[in-house]
C-alpha cells in the first residue's frame, strides 16, 4: 500500500509523472482498500474539500475515523475539527 499511496501522490502532484488526477485517485483507493493510514487520511482530505471527487462529509469522517484508530495524528486532528465544528453549528 505505501507504493501505491505514493504513486497516487506523484499523479496528484505531477512529480515526475503527468498530471493525472483519476489515475491519483484509483491507486488512493487501492492504498485505502489496504487499511493504510496515509491514504485513508488523503483520501479524506480529498471528499472534504471536494477534491477529485464528490464533497462527502459522511465519508470523509468515516476514513479520518479509521486512519485515526490506527494512530494516524493528521487524521485525529481532521476529526477533532469536524467534531467541534459540528458541536459549534448545533448550537446555533
Amino acid at each position: 500500500p505505501y507504493g501505491q499511496y505514493w504513486l497516487a501522490t506523484l499523479y496528484m502532484l505531477g512529480y515526475g509523472l503527468a498530471r493525472n488526477l483519476q489515475l491519483s485517485l484509483y491507486w488512493l483507493k487501492r492504498a485505502v482498500i489496504q487499511e493504510y493510514p496515509p491514504a485513508q487520511y488523503a483520501l479524506g482530505q480529498c471528499y472534504l474539500r471536494g477534491f477529485i471527487v464528490k464533497k462527502d462529509i459522511k465519508k470523509a469522517c468515516g476514513l479520518f475515523y479509521r486512519a485515526a484508530f490506527e494512530g494516524h495524528q493528521g487524521a485525529d486532528v481532521a476529526l477533532r475539527k469536524l467534531e467541534h465544528k459540528s458541536a459549534r453549528i448545533s448550537r446555533i
